[in-house]
């Protein structure tokens, strides 16, 4: 009498643990698409960015003026209203220090 009162809980319990797997692929599939779409976002962001190294910084010219120059070394006119933000960023060298004997 037992085993037949058992036997409905422990097709009940079965079938929500299906459920339950299936919620869970579902929502493992939703955080792999969430996952690629950030790196798309990330490439999307990236792509605007242009880093020119081994200029030293100096008071007599801006980071603009880096920027045009070498627009105009490499033939494209670049103007103020093209740049959104260009500034010095230290070099991984100067924030650790020399190492140099």
């Amino acid at each position: 009498m037992q085993l037949q009162a058992a036997n409905p809980r422990i097709s009940q319990q079965c079938t929500t643990i299906k459920n339950v797997q299936e919620d869970l692929n579902k929502v493992k599939k939703q955080a792999i698409d969430a996952s690629y779409q950030a790196e798309d976002l990330a490439q999307y962001i990236r792509r605007n960015c242009f880093e020119i190294s081994g200029v030293p910084p100096s008071e007599s010219y801006s980071g603009n003026e880096i920027v045009r120059s070498v627009g105009k070394l490499i033939g494209i006119q670049v103007s103020d209203g093209n740049i959104s933000t260009a500034h010095p960023v230290p070099s991984f060298s100067s924030l650790m220090g020399s190492t140099r004997a």
